[in-house]
């Protein structure tokens, strides 16, 4: 369909209506900017994703590899020295810099890793609109080390000398927020290892390391690709003096599976342990289960005879779980 309107000038002017679809098309064709780079996904349709807002379109740079967002991520990556470092991403808007920031720079320069002044709206745009604090870095992905049975036998070896040690099995942790806020509370309370396998959990990017304030990029993490080598790892190592001790939810205590679950208050940890932390939704699988010595819940204080908040974020329980184990296991 075609319309007709008078200009100024009394000419006849044809404007098409187009459908909404074309409309889109066209303005992404001829008014968006064309760029040669896209940026890694990780940031985008995410659980907690930031928000966005409507600006002018700007030139986003070419990526070399992926972006860590934020003050803590970005200064733990360049002194544990873990990654390749490309480019750091500086917001121009910033005229006096913090500590934390010219520390950042300063660390860059020692490197010989380019800082780039960026507008805050570059900068949200590499961070997929979550809070980078004004510092942006493109580096390679960060390399987790493999699991294997000499991390075990180590760890083992040394108990005997020092305080036992006690380690994290992530089991399905899907969401990158809840991932990032167990690394974080690993770190502080003193986690000697994380493993977990990668065929069912949320990859280690740049959400998880924010999410961790940075930890990531420090605490000793270990994985398989599959789970089925995870599994056949515990097993032995289980008959190597290991003990596996899993966390179940108060709610399902009361079922058949959960009879044996005891409050995280009265387990005492004997030798070196491996506490299993669960999907969010699902938590342990039976397979998984079937594996535990143990296992372990968190009491409420709150009376279940009424309605109440009946379960923790699994980031929460998990802070909760690793302090009583340290208490337990490590009186000296």
């Amino acid at each position: 369909m075609v319309i007709k309107l008078f200009s100024s000038r009394s000419k006849i002017l044809s404007l098409q209506i187009l459908p909404k679809f074309q409309i889109y098309r066209n303005f992404c064709d001829n008014v968006l900017p064309k760029t040669k780079s896209s940026l890694p996904e990780y940031n985008y349709g995410l659980t907690g994703k930031g928000k966005s807002k409507k600006r002018k379109p700007q030139m986003i740079p070419v990526i070399n590899g992926e972006l860590l967002f934020g003050v803590h991520p970005v200064t733990l990556a360049l002194n544990v020295e873990k990654r390749t470092f490309y480019k750091l991403y500086l917001q121009a808007s910033v005229n006096k810099l913090s500590d934390p920031h010219q520390q950042i720079v300063t660390l860059c320069n020692e490197k010989g890793i380019t800082v780039m002044p960026s507008d805050k709206v570059v900068l949200d745009r590499l961070s997929g609109n979550r809070p980078h604090q004004g510092v942006c870095l493109d580096v390679s992905s960060l390399k987790v080390d493999t699991l294997d049975v000499d991390e075990f036998r180590k760890a083992y070896k040394m108990s005997a000398k020092e305080s036992l040690p006690i380690w994290i099995l992530l089991h399905r942790i899907q969401d990158p927020m809840n991932f990032g806020a167990i690394l974080r509370s690993c770190y502080f309370l003193g986690v000697d290892r994380v493993i977990f396998s990668q065929e069912h959990s949320a990859p280690l990017n740049p959400v998880v390391s924010k999410s961790s304030s940075g930890a990531m990029e420090i605490v000793p993490i270990s994985a398989t690709r599959t789970e089925q080598t995870l599994v056949q790892m515990i097993k032995t190592e289980k008959k190597n003096g290991w003990k596996l001790i899993g966390s179940v939810g108060q709610e399902d205590v009361g079922s058949t599976s959960f009879d044996s679950a005891i409050p995280i208050e009265q387990f005492d940890a004997t030798g070196p342990t491996i506490l299993m932390i669960g999907n969010e939704g699902s938590g342990l699988s039976d397979r998984m289960l079937k594996l535990c010595d143990n296992l372990v819940t968190i009491k409420p204080k709150q009376s279940n005879s009424r309605p109440c908040v009946d379960s923790l974020n699994v980031s929460v329980a998990t802070g909760i779980l690793l302090h009583s184990l340290k208490k337990s296991g490590n009186p000296r």
